[in-house]
């Protein structure tokens, strides 16, 4: 009799932890990642959960960077679009600045500074997210933003 109980609660126990990782399984099977898997014990079926969440924060890694992939990829398609179908540099500016802020991350806003012929002063071409009446009377002169003399003192 104590021979069988204790089959009986080692077996529900073990059939308890397998059931918890079965429906684990199914969970990232079915795209969820968030939820990490977590089994008692120091024993085989311990381990395959350890297993069975170092794969899910694999997968959830990967899947992260396969997003980020996927997003350049489209800007680049959409910014190859835009190049073939526009001759107005303006637009293409805008959109091509508009994609890049689009695909780095945490990027609130851009500027675009292109020079002027042969001439040394860069002027914004292209913004997003920043007061454009106060860009266009900016103009950044490259021989003043290399030479550390032009940036002001900060106090001391």
């Amino acid at each position: 009799v104590i021979a069988l109980l204790f089959v009986f609660v080692t077996t529900r126990d073990v059939g308890g932890r397998l059931r918890r990782l079965t429906a684990a399984s199914r969970r990232m099977a079915g795209g969820d990642l968030s939820g990490a898997v977590t089994v008692e014990g120091r024993d085989e079926v311990s381990i395959l959960g350890n297993s069975l969440d170092d794969m899910r924060v694999k997968l959830k890694t990967s899947y992260g960077a396969l997003e980020q992939k996927t997003k350049e990829l489209a800007s680049l398609l959409s910014v190859s679009e835009i190049l073939t179908s526009t001759f107005d540099l303006g637009q293409l500016l805008d959109v091509v600045l508009a994609k890049a802020a689009e695909v780095i991350p945490a990027a609130d806003a851009g500027v675009l500074l292109l020079g002027q012929g042969g001439q040394a002063d860069l002027k914004v071409q292209s913004s997003i997210g920043l007061d454009k009446s106060l860009l266009a009377q900016l103009i950044i002169s490259q021989e003043k933003a290399c030479s550390p003399r032009s940036l002001p003192e900060s106090p001391a």
